[in-house]
Formats: structure tokens, sequence, C-alpha cells
């Protein structure tokens, strides 16, 4: 069973930079609520399948890159007993701007279904904004970034 939320909004910057500075992970800690920063657990070059490390709520945890379309689309994905959250991000041109969207999906199996509404709002709830702390994050790196 899957649940979750969505959310877009237009950021006044091209549509690379806004890509460089969502897939540039280690500045995730200041748009991500909760994330001290994501880390590649590997020296590889980032894309599919590339596993990230992150600490929240005083716990370090991982997430893997299940869908990688470069300067287009992005999704990651955390899975937890028997709770599994994705997270994906599209950037697009609009006029001279970028829109850039977030769909973030929570799926549940076992004893986990009956608790997943109340995951689903506190995902919603503590995430929801994330897409308004990126563009403000954005707004203190300089163009040239």
């Amino acid at each position: 069973m899957a649940d979750g939320f969505s959310v877009s909004l237009i950021i006044d910057r091209s549509p690379a930079d806004v890509w460089s500075f969502l897939t540039d992970f280690a500045n995730a800690g200041e748009w991500m609520s909760g994330v001290d920063g994501l880390r590649p657990t590997d020296n590889k070059e980032i894309g599919l399948g590339t596993r990230l490390q992150f600490t929240s709520r005083d716990a370090v945890r991982e997430s893997e890159i299940t869908e990688w379309k470069p300067k287009k689309r992005v999704a990651l994905t955390s899975a937890y007993g028997g709770v599994t959250a994705t997270y994906t991000y599209s950037v697009e041109p609009d006029d001279d701007e970028t829109r850039i969207s977030l769909v973030a999906v929570c799926t549940a199996t076992g004893a986990w279904k009956l608790l997943r509404p109340g995951l689903v709002w506190a995902m919603k709830r503590r995430d929801s904004g994330q897409l308004n702390d990126l563009r403000t994050a954005m707004g203190h790196a300089s163009a040239e970034d």
C-alpha cells in the first residue's frame, strides 16, 4: 500500500544550476529537514545505484539512488523495517526559470501498514517544505556555484 504527497515550485535559476545544487548531496543539510547532508558510501561516480549515508534523528541511515536521469530526475529510496520512502525530484525548464517537483511516496508492509497514515502525515509535515528550503539555500549560493 502506498501513499504520499507532491509539491512543485519555480526557482529563478537555470535548470542546470538547480540540478547541480540538488545533486551536490553535501548541500542536502541546507534544505532537507533533519538531515546532516548525504555522503556517498564509496568513491564511485554518482548515479543509479549509488548508496548515500546520512544522519537523521541521531541515527546513521542509508538511501539509494533508484532513478537517475541526469539533469532531469533523481529518486532517493530509504527502507527501514517494513517502511520504504521514495523521494523523486524532477527538474524542468519553465520559461527562463526552473520548475522543480517532489513526489514522495511511502509504502508499508506487515504491521507497519497500520501506522502508514501517521507516517505519511509526519513525512508530509516534515518534508513538504523541502523545495522552498532548496530555493532559499540556492538564493544564498552564488549564480556561478
